[in-house]
């Protein structure tokens, strides 16, 4: 695990991303977050880094949705399910969270 503590940006600022091989556990320990998501298939990376990092970025998600987590709140992404974290819920602030990897596959 590992615990982060960063500027939320705009939604149209951040970048919609996947993982292959980990489970992500993102849990907000203060502050407040947006984090966008979609239910539609990954599509076409444009950065591919899922070897070496089990990350990768798209260009855009599709049909995604936000929801705003605040301290305590928590959200698990299975490996191919899409999300974009940090997402400013108004103006961009200060959040400290803990991320958890669990491998899956």
């Amino acid at each position: 695990y590992l615990i982060s503590e960063d500027m939320t940006e705009p939604h149209e600022a951040r970048r919609t991303e996947y993982h292959a091989r980990y489970l992500d556990i993102q849990i907000v320990l203060k502050g407040q977050e947006g984090m966008t998501f979609s239910t539609q298939p990954a599509g076409t990376p444009d950065t591919d880094w899922l070897a070496d990092k089990d990350i990768a970025f798209l260009p855009e998600g599709v049909d995604e949705k936000t929801v705003i987590l605040n301290e305590g709140d928590f959200v698990v992404f299975y490996p191919g399910e899409v999300h974009k974290p940090l997402c400013a819920v108004g103006a961009p602030a200060q959040v400290r969270k803990a991320v958890v990897k669990m491998l899956m596959a």
